[in-house]
């Protein structure tokens, strides 16, 4: 007769075996699934974080309402590229045109004999970005921008291009922000600061240029104090 230790060391042998087998004959993908789930969970979210994106095209539609210059709709286009991580450099290009609300203004009064306008014009802005979180290689979280613009516009009664008005502003700016991305696809930029400004009217006819006195607009338009709050939203590539 075997010993009681024998027959216990017998069984704990063949069950070893038997889990062995049990195992070998199980599916490499249920195999792996319980020990893997929490493991791919951190590891899904942390690529979300660290994954490069190297350049952000953005907009915001809330301009063509009433732009940056008085009487237009402004048609923005902004580029945000990475020069290295945590740094990055943003291009902006816009079309000026009639303001919605000037248009529907018009609209309103045609019946009154009011003449109806024409606008045109541009936009040039760029910005260079440093993010506070440097490590990511990516345009996300909070930063501070050094941020300049310059607009043109010119206002003109409709079908007499040899009388007008034309608008200009200049201005640079210290900006606070941050850019959340979602899913990395989605990115919506936030932003706010101080600058300084420089506006200037001035009227045209044949032969004639007149300075405009645009102290009699206000101090807030015509002084140089400038205080900036806004978005743009747009898409990773």
């Amino acid at each position: 007769m075997r010993r009681p230790a024998n027959i216990v060391q017998h069984l704990s042998k063949s069950l070893l075996l038997v889990f062995f087998a049990i195992g070998m004959l199980m599916p490499p993908d249920v195999q792996a699934q319980h020990n893997n789930d929490g493991r791919d969970t951190l590891l899904k979210k942390k690529f979300e974080k660290m994954h490069p994106i190297g350049m952000v095209i953005k907009t915001n539609i809330l301009p063509i309402i009433w732009g940056n210059v008085p009487y237009t709709a402004e048609y923005r286009l902004v580029g945000e590229f990475m020069t290295t991580r945590g740094q990055s450099l943003s291009i902006g290009a816009s079309y000026l045109g009639k303001s919605m609300l000037l248009i529907l203004s018009e609209k309103s009064s045609q019946n009154k004999g009011q003449p109806v306008l024409s606008v045109n014009g541009y936009r040039v802005q760029a910005a260079y970005k440093f993010y506070f979180i440097k490590k990511n290689l990516r345009p996300e979280g909070p930063y501070l921008a050094l941020h300049s613009s310059w607009s043109s516009a010119r206002i003109f009664e409709k079908g007499n291009t040899a009388d007008y008005y034309s608008g200009s502003h200049f201005n640079v700016n210290i900006l606070f922000g941050a850019q959340v991305i979602a899913a990395n696809k989605v990115a919506i930029d936030f932003f706010l600061g101080p600058g300084y400004k420089n506006n200037k009217w001035s009227e045209h006819i044949p032969g004639a240029t007149k300075i405009i006195d645009i102290t009699k607009f206000g101090l807030i338009y015509s002084g140089h104090l400038k205080f900036t709050l806004g978005f743009n939203v747009g898409i990773t590539l």
